[in-house]
């Protein structure tokens, strides 16, 4: 059995190419999925990914609604 991997909030920051205060302020006000453990944020890199697909197709979904 695998180990599910997660990332540090410095990983996180690296794979997605924002500064780790941008990523706190993800986390903080937009409710970026993280967990806290011992102090330290960790991320699932698939929860992250999912979070920000659902974003993008929020988006276009609001252009797409807009431009009828």
């Amino acid at each position: 059995m695998m180990r599910k991997q997660y990332n540090d909030r410095d990983t996180e920051a690296a794979r997605l190419n924002i500064s780790t205060r941008t990523l706190d302020r993800r986390c903080k006000d937009d409710g970026f999925p993280f967990i806290r453990l011992g102090g330290r944020m960790l991320f699932d890199p698939d929860l992250s990914d999912e979070y920000l697909a659902g974003l993008v197709h929020r988006g276009r979904a609001a252009e797409l609604a807009s431009a009828a």
